[in-house]
């Protein structure tokens, strides 16, 4: 279990990264983030339209649990899809277009696929 942590897809290695104090510590095939906080950095996101160059400027933060690989089937009830594209938003959304701040639950699959429960 990883305190406190920064939570992200990793395009090149295709896994999900775990960041503690500014370093990457662990990458895993799935990751849960409890009591999670969505972080967009804004001006990350404008260099990224600006150059057309992906670069980590989204998060998730909360306690992280680093897992295997999960099914669709294995994903608790209620769970909603969210996504975010820093080509087309700046906020993480639901399918619906929701915006989304914070949740009860945050799972992290790889090589893609996040989903929600109890989003806010």
């Amino acid at each position: 279990m990883f305190a406190s942590a920064d939570v992200y897809r990793n395009l090149l290695h295709k896994k999900v990264s775990i960041r503690q104090g500014g370093k990457v510590v662990a990458h895993a095939e799935t990751v849960v983030v409890r009591d999670p906080e969505f972080r967009v950095q804004h001006g990350k996101v404008a260099r990224i339209r600006r150059v057309g160059q992906r670069e980590v400027c989204a998060y998730v933060r909360g306690t992280a649990t680093a897992q295997g690989a999960l099914a669709a089937s294995d994903l608790p009830e209620g769970a909603v899809r969210v996504c975010f594209n820093p080509f087309e938003d700046d906020a993480f959304r639901l399918a619906d277009g929701t915006p989304v701040q914070a949740a009860d639950l945050f799972i992290m699959t790889s090589p893609c696929g996040s989903w929600v429960v109890g989003p806010r």
